[in-house]
């Protein structure tokens, strides 16, 4: 009996613990791979969009489509699910566009992380939001991609969401891809 109770209990722990990682996979596709209604979301986009490439993502067992573009110097993303339904808007920003927000998650990272650098920051905007189309302001959330080495030095990145105010929300683990695919 307790090594049923054991089994479950570690079983769980292995579950919860799979949630906690990003494991993504994206694969470019052409714009008539992608949801209808995704379409008709970009197309009404009143902003200028260079370079757009599509993309379907599998992570885990969620699958979503994603639009990358540029516009005016700012890198977009904006995700769709499988009906085409926006998810999020994220745009890629540097420290200087958060003023003082950077603040609050540079001391929360010193707090966790004995070494840690910020490699990338995303603007976050949800569907309901009032999405300013030109440039990033007043996001809904901040996600940023974290690498840090642990007490082994071993490298570790985390995709970690904080809210408009810097307070922490959530962390995932980032799993890279193997490069087995590859030949050289």
């Amino acid at each position: 009996m307790r090594l049923l109770i054991f089994f479950i209990l570690i079983s769980g722990l292995s579950m919860l613990n799979a949630q906690e990682v990003k494991q993504e996979y994206e694969q470019k596709i052409n714009a008539q791979q992608m949801p209808a209604e995704a379409l008709k979301y970009l197309e009404n986009l009143k902003i200028e969009k260079q370079k757009m490439r599509y993309y379907k993502e599998i992570d885990g067992a969620v699958t979503s489509f994603e639009s990358k573009f540029r516009s005016k110097g700012y890198l977009y993303s904006v995700e769709f699910n499988e009906n085409g339904m926006l998810e999020d808007v994220e745009i890629e920003v540097s420290k200087d566009e958060m003023s003082s927000v950077i603040k609050s998650i540079e001391a929360y990272l010193n707090t966790t992380f004995d070494r840690h650098k910020i490699e990338k920051i995303q603007a976050q905007y949800q569907p309901n939001s009032n999405f300013i189309h030109i440039a990033p302001s007043n996001p809904d959330a901040w996600e940023l991609i974290i690498a840090t080495k642990n007490t082994t030095n071993k490298l570790e990145r985390f995709e970690m969401t904080f809210d408009q105010n810097g307070n922490f929300l959530k962390s995932r683990e980032v799993v890279r891809q193997p490069y087995d695919f590859l030949l050289f």
